[in-house]
């Protein structure tokens, strides 16, 4: 499993970023995941955080904006 970050409100302008991978167990992408999504939403930028963290499978292609 990887986490992903993705564009939040989903306007396809910018590129997805991998933020960790080879997660062996769900439970701990499950944890990190929760763990960021709270802390940039909450405490950091609010409802306007740029990105959305996500779990999806190893073979997930990272987005890419084309200009």
């Amino acid at each position: 499993m990887k986490i992903v970050a993705v564009d939040n409100f989903d306007r396809g302008t910018y590129d997805d970023m991998l933020v960790c991978d080879n997660i062996l167990h769900k439970i701990h992408a499950e944890v990190m995941c929760k763990m960021l999504n709270d802390y940039w939403n909450r405490w950091a930028l609010g409802c306007e955080s740029r990105y959305f963290y996500k779990i999806v499978e190893d073979d997930y292609v990272l987005r890419t904006y084309e200009h």
